[in-house]
């Protein structure tokens, strides 16, 4: 819905954009929700898992004529507020920088999909061996 102003906005009130943004309380059923469900469901090898908002360049415009980040296993681009695992081969010492999607209560298993076990021998952006491996 283009509103008068020129903003889009999503019609739907569960996506919480539809009004003038004073909120209807979902973001705190949304917020428990997802806390509940991280809980019940961690992460394997209890890996780090950050918001995309706080790793720089996750959500930063394309460059030249290059595309968004996008995660290695979807390909899908990040929005604000996604749970990535960063460097999938070193995610406590994060080197290459590339994410994979972590966010069950968003329906991104991305990470569960393409590593069950949380293991990856070689970095699928540098194609070098992971210690260990």
């Amino acid at each position: 819905m283009l509103i008068g102003n020129g903003d889009v906005r999503h019609l739907d009130p569960a996506l919480n954009c539809s009004d003038s943004g004073d909120g209807n309380g979902m973001s705190t059923e949304v917020e428990e929700f997802t806390a509940g469900l991280l809980d019940a469901w961690p992460v394997s090898a209890d890996l780090p898992v950050l918001r995309a908002d706080d790793e720089p360049g996750l959500l930063a415009p394309p460059l030249g004529g290059l595309r968004r980040a996008s995660c290695l296993f979807c390909a899908h681009t990040f929005r604000p507020g996604e749970l990535v695992v960063v460097c999938p081969c070193r995610p406590r010492d994060p080197i290459c920088r590339a994410a994979v999607h972590r966010d069950p209560a968003l329906g991104l298993v991305c990470w569960e999909s393409w590593r069950p076990g949380s293991q990856v021998n070689v970095c699928p952006v540098t194609l070098t061996r992971t210690e260990g491996s």
